[in-house]
């Protein structure tokens, strides 16, 4: 087993990880959030589409942990169904701008001269162009916001820095020495590509990806506020812009997707920088010597 593969497996990626406590308190966070949100049906005390006009505005209470809203709804229900939709859209989005990324600035960065030029021309181009512009003129055109929807949308925009950052990995290591060995012995393109230089790369794109799930989460709930999603979903952004209109009557109604919102952006973070901390080489020399 070379160093590189040492230090990726899953056993010594893991140990490092566990000793980055913050990270373990994100990862705590992503899998309560997301387990609630996923397991809503099971957990759920009330159908989040039920109303009860004599019972609107209630407070937080044993029979309704969140209260309710304007139309008598519980908000607790509201809330562990809106993650999903949520959470469809930051890992789809993460998904399709982490494909779309690397598959780009990995041709980039390998092959350079003309194809380099034409690729970082067109990532430059979108970068400079405002985000919300996009996606206001791509989701306009669509009567589909279905999250799906949202998230392809969002993941087409967001590749861009990932697109940067494994372009100038692929600089930096396809001229190093387990390269040019690798090209020696008659290695072709793929296996360099996916074989050698991927899993050499592997720590910055797996940080990227929870950055951009995290930014997705908070785009799709912007998106929401400005009326470009899908009002069918109660989606935490749909919940906090329905109470932001009664902040003074009934603040817990924006109050707890809200939360829930800001835990789950804060554990994908941690956990990125713990993914982060567990893949550098510097821990992985230090945990060879050991």
């Amino acid at each position: 087993m070379t160093e590189a593969e040492y230090a990726l497996s899953p056993g010594v990626l893991w140990r490092r990880f566990k000793k980055h406590k913050a990270a373990l308190v994100g990862l705590a966070i992503v899998i309560g959030t997301m387990g609630c949100a996923f397991l809503a049906p099971f957990i759920a005390p009330y159908d989040p589409y039920e109303t009860n006009v004599g019972k609107t505005f209630e407070p937080p209470s044993w029979k309704f942990l969140m209260g309710t809203d304007k139309i008598g709804r519980d908000l607790f229900s509201m809330v562990l169904y809106g993650g999903r939709p949520t959470y469809i859209i930051g890992l789809g989005s993460a998904i399709m701008s982490t494909i779309i990324g690397v598959c780009i600035g990995a041709i980039a960065g390998y092959f350079g001269r003309i194809v380099e030029h034409i690729t970082m021309r067109l990532t430059d181009l979108i970068l400079v162009t405002p985000g919300y512009f996009l996606y206001i003129l791509i989701i306009s055109t669509f009567e589909n916001r279905s999250p799906l929807m949202l998230a392809l949308v969002i993941g087409l925009v967001e590749w861009c820095w990932l697109a940067r950052i494994v372009r100038s990995e692929f600089l930096s290591h396809k001229e190093r020495p387990y390269v040019v060995a690798a090209k020696v012995v008659g290695a072709g393109t793929n296996r360099i590509i996916f074989r050698h230089i991927l899993p050499n790369i592997f720590g910055p794109i797996i940080v990227t990806v929870t950055v951009n799930a995290s930014a997705a989460i908070l785009i799709a709930a912007s998106l929401d506020f400005l009326g470009l999603g899908d009002p069918t979903q109660l989606a935490w952004g749909t919940i906090m812009t329905m109470g932001g209109k009664h902040l003074r009557a009934a603040p817990w109604v924006a109050f707890f997707p809200g939360l829930f919102l800001f835990l789950t952006v804060l554990g994908l973070n941690l956990v990125g920088d713990g993914i982060r901390d567990a893949m550098d080489p510097r821990q992985a020399r230090r945990a060879r010597i050991a």
